[in-house]
């Protein structure tokens, strides 16, 4: 590809798509593996260990998948990571209808639409309309 520097240009510029849905991936599974345990703090739902905030939890799994490579906490991150990584795929079974609910992802793009589509009545009934268009 080049130098380093342009390879790194490279890798922000075409792959920033992917590394971003990598990262809510990862998020979720953070949010999904911790949990809120009153009055100790956290609790890591893989091994049972409690840390005293969140981001110690999400950095004790951090360091257990990617680092120690601890087979419990491994096993979780891939059922998941391909799981949820594949819903995108899996949503539509071919015929237009869906096989099982919606995935995250597209729950959120259906909000949007909707917020959108309300925005849109909104203005209609106030009798505005948007710049460079017509009121009839």
């Amino acid at each position: 590809i080049g130098t380093a520097v342009q390879t790194e240009n490279h890798v922000l510029e075409a792959h920033q798509e992917d590394f971003a849905k990598e990262i809510k991936i990862w998020e979720r599974f953070l949010f999904t593996v911790s949990k809120r345990q009153p009055p100790f703090g956290w609790v890591c739902k893989v091994c049972n260990t409690f840390f005293p905030t969140d981001g110690d939890t999400w950095r004790h799994v951090g360091k257990e998948v990617f680092i120690r490579r601890e087979e419990r906490h491994m096993g979780q991150w891939h059922e998941k990571e391909d799981r949820w990584g594949h819903e995108e795929d899996e949503e539509c079974c071919g015929d237009g209808m869906n096989s099982r609910g919606l995935s995250y992802d597209s729950v959120l793009k259906y909000q949007e639409v909707v917020r959108k589509e309300e925005a849109e009545r909104e203005v209609k009934s106030m009798g505005l309309s948007k710049p460079g268009e017509e009121s009839d």
